[in-house]
Order: structure tokens, then C-alpha cells, then sequence
């Protein structure tokens, strides 16, 4: 049996027990990361462009390098 089919049953399974999909929506969408020495918001270059056209068949995670500073306690910013 194909894994999308198996994959698709299982979230129907889930759906008749009242469960909501909405937030296993991307199960099904592939998954692209992307490990990025360029800022995001720094300015709009090529990864900007080719991830956001991605974005329309795949779940993009764009991680950008670390920022250290003097802060009280470490943070993550999403």
C-alpha cells in the first residue's frame, strides 16, 4: 500500500473519533528546511524568491544562524 494512502486512512481514522485535522493538515506535505546564512527580513535576494514560490507544495522551515547576545536568559524568536 502506498505510505499516502496509509498515511491518509490514519487521518481518517482519527477524523471519525472527533479529532481535528486542521493541525495535520501538512502530514501529507513534504517537508523542506533550509539552513541559512542570509537574514530573512535583511533584504528580499534568491532565497527569499525560490522559498516562498516552495511554499506552494511544500512546508518551508527557513533557519537563519544563531544571533548571540548579552541577554538575561536564552530565547527563540518564531
Amino acid at each position: 500500500m502506498d505510505q499516502k494512502v496509509s498515511v491518509a486512512k490514519d487521518l481518517l481514522a482519527l477524523a471519525s473519533d472527533g479529532e481535528n485535522l486542521s493541525c495535520r493538515a501538512d502530514v501529507l506535505t513534504p517537508l523542506l528546511v533550509c539552513l541559512s546564512h542570509l537574514r530573512w527580513d535583511f533584504v528580499y535576494q534568491r532565497p527569499q524568491h525560490l522559498l516562498v514560490r516552495a511554499a506552494r507544495g511544500f512546508s518551508v522551515v527557513f533557519m537563519e544562524e544563531p544571533v548571540f547576545a548579552d541577554e538575561p536568559a536564552p530565547r527563540l524568536d518564531v
